[in-house]
Parts: C-alpha cells; structure tokens; sequence
C-alpha cells in the first residue's frame, strides 16, 4: 500500500474464475478529492502494463479468459501511486460431456452402463443403484426412474456437470394363453395371449403432426372467460385404459376426462405433473395442452370439431394473464385420435415477445394419468417452438411366441393354424 500527498490507492480484491467469466474490480476504502483520478492497466507477467481503454472510474468490470494481473494508478495534485497488483486466475475448464444417450430405457431388473468424458475425475449422484459414484463410467441398476447428474469439478474449484436419465420400464404381467386344444395330431392349433391393456403412452416430442384450423369451422364453447370451465360431450375416447364420453375444458389450456363440476380452486396456478388439483369431485385425467393463467379476449375462442377420426380441441388467440393487453396472443390445440388413441398437442404459435412467457417459459405441459402418476413434458420451462407437436401414443404389448423345432412367431397376439407333429409337442408365449 501506497501513500501520495495526501492520496492513497488502495489494495484491489482478488478473483479466482472459470472461464469464460466476468469480473469486478474495484478499491478499498477511496478516499476521494477532487482532483483524483483513476486509470487502471492489465499485464500478462505483473511487469509489463498497458492502460485499459476507459477505465477511469474507481472500479472495473469485464470479462477475463486468461489469468490476467490488474493493477490501479491513482492520481491526486500530480502525484501517482500504484495499487499493489491482483491475479485474477482463470482455472482450466473441463465440460462434462455424456457418452450416448442422456435417456436411457430399461425394464425393471435390468442394469445399463452410463459414460461420461471431458475430464479426468467425475462424481455421480444420487448414489442409488449405482456399482460406484466415480469414475467415467459406472453400472446403473435404478429400481424406478432416476436422473443422475455427474460433476467434475478441477483444481481451481470451477465445476461442470452433465445429466443422465434411467427410465426403467415397469415389466408387462403374466400373459394368459388360450386354446382350441386338444387336438388330434395333424390338427392345427390356434393359441391366444391376453394380459390387462398396457397403461401409459410413449412420447415423441417432435412429431411433425400439422395444425389443423377450426377456428372458423369448430363449434365454441360458449360463454368463456378469464379462469372458466365448462363441461362437454365428447366422443368416447379411451386414455389411460379408461373410456369417457364426457370432459371439462378449461381457459387455463387444460382439459380434463370425465364429469367433473366446473368449481375448483386455484385452477389458474400451474402445477408440475402429477396433481389433484383437477379433481374436485371426480377425475384427476387430463391433458395440460398449456396450462397456464390465460386471459381470453373478445378475439379468443375455444372450439371443438371431429374431423374423420380426429376430435380437436383448440384454444384460438388466447394471451397470458399480465400480457392481457399486449398485441401478441397464443394458438394451440389437442387432436385426439379416436382410431388410435394417440393424443397431439399441436402448437402454431406460442410466442407472445416476452421471455417470462414465450414457448411455454410459465406452463405446464403433459398428461396426468391420476393424482400420483403423469407424463410431464415441461414446467416453467420454454420447451416449444412454433410449429412444434408433442405426440403421446398409447404403450402396446409386444407378443413373441417360441416353441419346439425352433419355432418362432410375432403374430399379435394370437397365433393361429399352428401345425402340430405330435401331441407332446407344446407351445410357450413370451411377453415383451
């Protein structure tokens, strides 16, 4: 520390960053005069010093990718002094980068080995159902859906971390075979699996699926305003293994099976997936196409229309509630495929020019299968574009029939006009 006619610099604060990083420079304890000024210089080597282009004031700021040395000269009644110099390190990054897949899928029981690369040491958690929580590469047995953030992190502190995600699939029950037996030998058999209809979809998040526009041709829902509900008919439509001819459609972006009254608490808040909310007095099953706290305007409409096998319900020109009086408003829909049972949320435009609400930045996307189970797509999270479909098909089982002579068979899921040698001779069904 320096003292100068009355003036003293003063000693600057010392950074330790992870590049790229920004950083702010400044002085203890300045003591002002009037004709006191600043000017602050940088070195490679803390001998060598060039001045800052306008950085005269008593604190700096910028960003540093390379260990740099800073230093102040402080000027007072045409006299200098120096602050003593600071070392601002920029500690080596290493990213964390995942070998393969982010998500990967096994049934239950199975194990599947994660990888990871860009540094030398990793850390892994949660611990559960990992063979070990260092190195590269560890063995994951997850007895139920697990995400597993790996972190590296360096000599100088500065840490990186990357995500894996282990779905492990439930397995399919115990098919039931059936029969025409007993046979005569000659005689064909017929054989049949039957199991409980498969619960849950499969989404793909991009799909391609087209809007379809029924603004102009739908039925509307009438009466709508700021947080309703209103209860309609629908075609009978199976989801999640459940039928229903009836819904409640909500100006908030979601919809919900069955006959549910239309009151509710709280129903303009989103939630994150699953929840009960839904149910006052019935069914916690629905749709968050784009759960939201939406304001509809005298533009706004939410119509309903089967077109073939598709019933689509869409929400037309709708603005997030504390944009209610900006020019930018949002379109979306729900196509239900009454032949297949897949299920589009189709998304034209969900920009609205405000970061705190575009893409679906403050909703809820997804399906809740009950109050404890869902398929969540995203929560607060700007997940969508304009144009995007987000597909959610029904799971199927996969039937696969073996038996003597190295007989094999997909056929689903009976098996029909099986040629048999001899009455020994037995066919056994797998499930997948």
């Amino acid at each position: 520390m320096y003292q100068s006619s009355g003036c003293r610099s003063r000693k600057c604060f010392s950074f330790l960053l992870c590049q790229p990083a920004p950083v702010s420079l400044s002085l203890e304890g300045v003591v002002y005069s009037i004709d006191q000024t600043y000017q602050w210089q940088s070195s490679t080597n803390d001998i060598d010093w060039t001045n800052i282009t306008d950085a005269t004031l008593s604190s700096y700021s910028t960003t540093v990718a390379t260990s740099t040395y800073f230093r102040c000269l402080v000027t007072c009644s045409g006299s200098t002094s120096e602050s003593i110099s600071t070392l601002v390190t920029v500690a080596p990054f290493n990213q964390v980068a995942v070998v393969g897949n982010s998500v990967e899928s096994i049934c239950a029981g199975e194990s599947v080995s994660l990888s990871v690369t860009g540094a030398s040491e990793y850390s892994w958690s949660p611990a559960t159902g990992l063979n070990q929580t260092t190195g590269a590469t560890v063995i994951a047995n997850p007895t139920e859906t697990t995400e597993y953030t790996i972190t590296s992190t360096n000599v100088g502190e500065c840490s990186t971390s990357a995500t894996i995600t282990v779905i492990v699939n439930p397995l399919p029950p115990t098919p039931v075979i059936s029969s025409n037996s007993p046979l005569n030998v000659g005689e064909t058999l017929n054989l049949t699996a039957e199991v409980a209809p498969a619960e849950g979809y499969v989404l793909n998040p991009n799909s391609g699926v087209s809007f379809i526009d029924i603004s102009a041709t739908g039925e509307p829902i009438v009466a709508i305003s700021d947080d309703s509900r209103h209860l309609i008919t629908i075609p009978a439509f199976t989801f999640n293994t459940i039928e229903y001819t009836s819904a409640l459609v909500s100006a908030n972006g979601y919809f919900v099976f069955g006959s549910n009254t239309t009151g509710t608490t709280n129903n303009f808040t989103n939630l994150q997936l699953p929840t009960t909310i839904f149910a006052t007095t019935g069914s916690s099953a629905g749709v968050c196409a784009f759960w939201d706290d939406l304001f509809p305007t005298t533009e706004s409409s939410i119509v309903t229309e089967t077109i073939g096998n598709v019933y689509i319900v869409q929400w037309n020109l709708f603005k997030p509630y504390d944009l209610r009086t900006a020019p930018e408003s949002i379109t979306f829909q729900i196509q239900f495929n009454l032949a297949t049972g897949q299920i589009n949320l189709v998304y034209p435009d969900v920009f609205v020019d405000n970061a705190t609400y575009n893409f679906g930045a403050s909703a809820t996307l997804g399906l809740n299968y009950s109050g404890t189970e869902a398929l969540q797509y995203s929560y607060n999270t700007a997940s969508l574009q304009n144009g995007q479909s987000l597909t959610y098909t029904p799971k199927e089982y996969i039937y696969s029939w073996t038996g003597p002579n190295n007989f094999t068979s997909d056929e689903q899921p009976s098996l029909a006009n099986v040629t048999l040698n001899a009455k020994r001779h037995l066919y056994f069904s797998t499930f997948q």
